[in-house]
């Protein structure tokens, strides 16, 4: 009777011993927080979707604008330009966002030409996230214009 008391024991004390590690390790895991967000850009133009490979982001304290510019694996360049604040930033005569694209062409959406918006989700000390379209057409040439829609950003400054 001893003995199986005694193994009885060993196992309570290894299942109490993995119960243990699993939840310290589960507890560990969640402390994932501090992490910052992984920075990425992605979007449509004129119906095809793009993926940049490269994302960097700029805040100017002075003029109260972030730079959100997306670089392509075809050399494609997005860069979309609004408010440190969170809400719609509309991309018209009224509004200070403005979205840029160049594949070889400069398009931009501005307070003079085009329309679109921004919608920003999210702004921490150091990040930004959101949504954006936009419509540009052409700056220095004559031409179609170019459509950019379901795009999403998500950066770091």
């Amino acid at each position: 009777m001893n003995s199986l008391l005694a193994i009885l024991a060993r196992r309570t004390r290894a299942l109490t011993s993995i119960f243990l590690l699993a939840a310290l390790t589960l507890g560990l895991g969640a402390c994932g927080d501090d992490e910052p967000e992984p920075t990425s850009m992605t979007w449509t133009v004129d119906g095809t979707p793009v993926q940049a490979t490269s994302v960097t982001a700029q805040f100017q304290p002075a003029s109260g604008l972030v730079a959100v510019t997306g670089t392509s694996a075809t050399g494609s360049k997005l860069q979309i330009i609004f408010p440190r604040v969170v809400g719609v930033q509309p991309i018209s005569s009224t509004g200070q966002a403005s979205g840029i694209y160049n594949d070889g062409t400069n398009y931009a959406a501005n307070n003079n030409q085009g329309s679109g918006g921004i919608i920003v989700n999210s702004v921490t000390d150091n990040s930004v996230r959101g949504t954006f379209s936009f419509t540009a057409p052409p700056t220095q040439t004559s031409g179609p214009e170019k459509v950019i829609s379901n795009g999403s950003f998500q950066a770091s400054f």
